[in-house]
């Protein structure tokens, strides 16, 4: 039998041992932990085994994965200068900038699982495969 981790309370953990000024950082990118794992296991119902297949997807989920990585780095590299120099308002504005540009990729990367072109782009792909290359050039005519 599987044990079940609910992922409910992570928005609301921050670490002790990160700088009290990046906590709102963290729980930014702790939301997103959950959003990622509750849209992995929707994606993961609905395809099953097939979900490999489709690459766009995937790609979406990766791309938020990395984000929340890198963020996570983000805010440990900062404490750690903020420890050093707490007046440092430039690792501030670092971790503000990074983060805030991380949430609007893996907003908009977790809203085009939905909404998307992925259909037209494999047939746009499909077509260009089966051309042996690009039709429309007007160069080569």
């Amino acid at each position: 039998m599987h044990k079940i981790v609910s992922l409910a309370t992570i928005p609301n953990q921050v670490s002790d041992k990160i700088d009290p000024n990046l906590y709102d950082y963290q729980k930014i990118l702790n939301r997103y932990v959950v959003a990622l794992g509750t849209t992995t296991e929707s994606l993961v119902k609905k395809h099953g085994k097939d979900l490999v297949h489709q690459q766009l997807l995937v790609k979406r989920l990766a791309d938020i994965a990395i984000d929340l990585f890198v963020g996570y780095c983000v805010i440990s590299r900062a404490s750690l200068l903020l420890k050093k120099n707490p007046n440092n308002t430039q690792v501030l504005n670092i971790v503000k900038i990074s983060i805030h540009e991380a949430k609007r990729r893996m907003r908009s990367n977790l809203r085009r699982i939905e909404k998307n072109e992925d259909r037209a782009v494999g047939e746009l792909s499909n077509f260009l495969v089966n051309s042996n290359g690009y039709p429309w050039d007007a160069f080569f005519e």
